[in-house]
């Protein structure tokens, strides 16, 4: 026969035991999944980059896509007074094999484009990874400062998908980068003060 103290330290043990099982439950149920995200529409650049006067930088520009594309157009705007454009290359591109890129620079505005179809139906395949990489040059003058690497409303270029059809999908999304420039002066001579002053262009 038990006595009241046993039943309830079983009471208890039950208890224990009940609340240790939901807490795995939930533990095992908030624990990320092992799926990949789905695939959406969008352009992404890098989050953050850092950038110091007088040198390169590179930014990759990524998309994924949910369906087949044949064209692919992507319009950026910069600081054309900090940054001098370089280049943009499509080496490790997804769309490497397509026949016609165009890279157009003017001003603050870089525009991207991509087009798969001139014979016969060129495409890439629903998934994610690399579009083309950008070359920047800081100017050695730069003053510190952060400043977002954007998408901007381009009559000429607008930011685009097309399918195989080359019909044109809803606008992608978005993502930008926010670029913080670090400014590198030259060591002051000895006894003087220093005097600097910025005037955005290349020295």
């Amino acid at each position: 026969m038990l006595f009241s103290s046993d039943m309830r330290t079983l009471r208890l043990f039950g208890y224990l035991c009940l609340v240790s099982m939901a807490l795995t439950l939930a533990l095992v149920g908030c624990s990320k999944s092992t799926e990949p995200e789905p695939l959406i529409n969008q352009i992404y650049l890098p989050e953050q980059l850092e950038a110091k006067g007088g040198q390169s930088f590179s930014v990759p520009v990524s998309f994924d896509n949910e369906v087949a594309l044949t064209q692919v157009n992507v319009p950026l705007l910069f600081p054309s007074n900090i940054i001098h454009f370089d280049s943009v290359s499509f080496h490790g591109s997804r769309v490497d094999h397509f026949d016609f890129k165009m890279v157009y620079a003017d001003g603050d505005t870089i525009l991207i484009g991509v087009f798969g179809v001139i014979d016969d139906t060129i495409s890439v395949e629903p998934g994610r990874g690399l579009l083309a990489t950008i070359h920047l040059r800081v100017y050695g003058n730069a003053p510190e400062t952060t400043f977002v690497l954007n998408t901007f409303d381009s009559w000429r270029q607008p930011l685009s998908f097309f399918d195989v059809n080359l019909k044109r999908l809803p606008t992608p999304l978005f993502r930008s980068c926010q670029v913080h420039v670090e400014t590198i002066l030259p060591p002051e001579p000895s006894g003087q003060a220093r005097t600097w002053s910025w005037v955005g262009r290349n020295p």
